[in-house]
């Protein structure tokens, strides 16, 4: 088990980018990149003159909005307190802000089992293309290369550091899933009691679901993997592992487990890991 405190990391600013405008970010759990489940999770602080065009991926990508709101044109708008689902194979977007929002960020290998480009592979991919073109508007152009020869910017990445060309997943959704889960009632854990459950979705076990838990003070729950637990509120015990606060984090592989304590009321995000090998 994985456990990353909030307070403990930096906030950091992302340099060498492929997208266009201001963007700060808290890493909270990252996987193995050698594998086709492998995550990675981020706090993104982002400014009014953040842009990224329409595109889709190769891996699938949640979202909650934390603060502020998100634009996706066509696609609908992500007001604060909301959640999305991007799947990999649709596209979405372009995707723009109009003040500075937060949104917690979880990308992450989805049934493709094209994994995903971890963040330290992604910054030397960045420096390896730069010298033979440039990122503009979310594209990458390379030197002398006409219009017809630019392409999204992350799958240029992608492309160039798997040195082989990007096959994207067939469109299952036609449009990203975007919810305001005040809309979606609570369900009483009957086993455990001060415990409830809201399910945002479950696509079966090849795609990332996303439900919340909400717990009343002294109650306990036990996790099992594979998941990563994010504590949008409240104070938790990790039993013989440790006290977690506000927006802390915890991931568990298949196979693993762990006992939690409410020391407030608190509630989480779960997010449920696919399972691809």
């Amino acid at each position: 088990m994985r456990i990353v405190h909030f307070q403990q990391q930096p906030l950091k600013t992302r340099t060498i980018n492929h997208r266009e405008g201001s963007f700060k970010y808290i890493e909270l759990g990252e996987g193995d990149p050698s594998s086709a489940e492998n995550f990675y999770l981020r706090w993104v602080l982002s400014e009014p003159d953040f842009f990224s065009p329409r595109h889709h991926h190769n891996f699938d990508q949640v979202r909650i909005q934390i603060k502020g709101a998100f634009s996706f044109d066509n696609d609908g708008e992500m007001p604060l307190g909301s959640v999305g689902f991007f799947p990999e194979g649709t596209f979405y977007g372009p995707q723009t802000s109009q003040a500075e929002t937060i949104q917690l960020v979880m990308q992450i290998g989805g049934a493709s089992k094209n994994g995903y480009l971890s963040e330290a592979n992604r910054i030397q991919a960045v420096e390896e293309l730069n010298k033979t073109g440039h990122f503009s508007k979310g594209r990458y152009c390379p030197n002398g290369a006409n219009p017809d020869d630019h392409m999204d910017a992350f799958q240029a990445l992608w492309e160039h550091f798997y040195k082989r060309k990007m096959v994207y997943p067939p469109e299952r959704f036609s449009k990203p899933v975007l919810m305001d889960l005040a809309g979606t009632a609570w369900t009483q854990d009957s086993d455990r009691p001060g415990i409830e459950h809201q399910t945002a979705w479950d696509f079966g076990p090849q795609t990332v679901g996303l439900r919340k838990v909400r717990m009343q003070e002294e109650s306990s729950i036990l996790f099992s993997g594979p998941i990563t637990g994010f504590l949008a509120s409240g104070q938790c015990s990790l039993l013989k592992h440790s006290q977690l606060e506000q927006y802390d984090t915890f991931n568990l592989k298949k196979g693993e487990t762990v006992a939690c304590m409410a020391l407030k009321a608190s509630e989480w995000f779960i997010f449920i890991h696919p399972i691809l090998t």
